[in-house]
């Protein structure tokens, strides 16, 4: 089986997106997992990859009903899908893996991506970019960052530099430069997804054939994004930190003009002269 792992912080659509790979007749996954991962299944500690990514495929396998006990499915959000195509899945040919912020940390924090790369050569990442202004509200809310490492030290983030929402703009920034790093040398194996692009497109880069009816069941809830409200100030903040730090490219610009000018202009109106 093909292994597909999302990256990136949590609040994040991957478990929206997660539910509904996972109702694709080729595909099983697993949603969260980590506390019960068997040490000799931890593949992301960089040793002994292939013996213990071998023995993680076997777990997921074993526990490929988690994303019925996902928030999506439980709020119905994945409905007309689940009834239309349902869990079963009797020789899948892909799973998927999300537990994105966990993940992403220990790839960092044990330096061994380039090791996963190599020796897992059927293994991709999938990056999807919510507007990152309803991520980061999230994030201030929830206590994600007990998992998140801080992209550079080695360290955890915490929790005085995880509830400040200047530090977490640039923490989020920094998070996406390392992904896209990794893009530029593989572009097949990291794929980043925006909240306002066809899910058909996702798919087509996972190289995942699908039937019209399914395909058009997925992109409907793909595509119904619920918005999150977010504060006048984090707006702020994070269009001063895209602007000060050295972000540069297409992926970028698509946040400043597709997310951040937006939210600006709704609360800071254009300067008029009379």
């Amino acid at each position: 089986m093909k292994g597909i792992f999302f990256l990136g912080p949590y609040g994040n659509l991957t478990t929206l997106y997660g539910n509904i790979l996972t109702l694709h007749p080729d595909i099983i996954g697993l949603n969260h997992g980590r506390d019960k991962m068997p040490e000799d299944a931890q593949f992301y500690d960089g040793k002994n990859i292939k013996e213990k990514y071998d023995a993680f495929v076997k777990f997921v396998e074993n526990n490929d009903e988690s994303f019925q006990e996902s928030h999506t499915s439980i709020d119905g959000v994945v409905k007309n899908l689940e009834e239309f195509c349902g869990y079963a899945t009797e020789n899948p040919k892909f799973f998927i893996w999300k537990e994105s912020g966990f993940l992403t940390s220990q790839i960092r924090i044990n330096k061994c991506i380039w090791y996963l790369l190599s020796e897992l050569p059927d293994i991709v990442f999938i990056r999807p970019v919510r507007n990152p202004l309803h991520c980061l509200q999230t994030n201030l809310i929830n206590d994600h960052y007990e998992l998140y490492d801080d992209t550079s030290q080695g360290e955890p983030l915490g929790r005085e530099r995880a509830k400040y929402p200047p530090a977490l703009c640039h923490w989020y920034l920094r998070d996406l430069d390392w992904f896209l790093d990794l893009q530029q040398i593989y572009p097949e194996r990291f794929i980043l997804h925006f909240e306002n692009d066809k899910f058909e497109d996702l798919m087509t880069k996972l190289n995942i054939t699908c039937d019209d009816q399914w395909l058009k069941l997925a992109s409907q809830i793909a595509e119904d994004i619920r918005p999150r409200k977010t504060t006048v100030d984090l707006a702020e903040h994070f269009h001063e930190a895209i602007n000060l730090g050295p972000y540069m490219g297409d992926a970028f610009d698509r946040i400043r003009d597709d997310f951040v000018t937006p939210a600006l202009s709704r609360v800071m109106p254009a300067w008029k002269v009379t």
